[in-house]
C-alpha cells in the first residue's frame, strides 16, 4: 500500500483535521496574533509529517509482518467474534 493510499483511506479524519486547521488559522488571523498563527501552522504541519512518517514505517515493515502473521488463525479469530 502506498503512502497516498493510506492518507486516502483516512480521508475522513484528515477532513476533520483540515477543518480544524482552517478554523484555527482563521481565529489566529482574526486575532492578529502572529505567534498563535505560527504555532497553529507548525502544529498542523507536524501532525501531517508525523502521520507520513508512521505510514512510511508501516510501509517498510509490512512485507515482514505479512510473512509473520498467521492469516488463517487470524481469520478464525475474526469469525469467532
Amino acid at each position: 500500500m502506498s503512502i497516498p493510499a493510506l492518507f486516502w483511506f483516512n480521508r475522513g479524519i484528515y477532513a476533520i483535521i483540515l477543518t480544524a486547521a482552517v478554523v484555527s488559522v482563521g481565529v489566529a488571523y482574526w486575532l492578529n496574533d502572529f505567534f498563535l498563527l505560527t504555532l497553529v501552522a507548525v502544529a498542523y504541519g507536524t501532525i501531517f509529517l508525523r502521520d507520513a512518517a508512521n505510514y512510511w514505517r508501516s510501509q517498510s515493515t509490512w512485507p515482514v509482518l505479512r510473512q509473520v502473521i498467521e492469516w488463517d488463525k487470524l481469520r478464525q479469530l475474526a469469525l469467532a467474534v
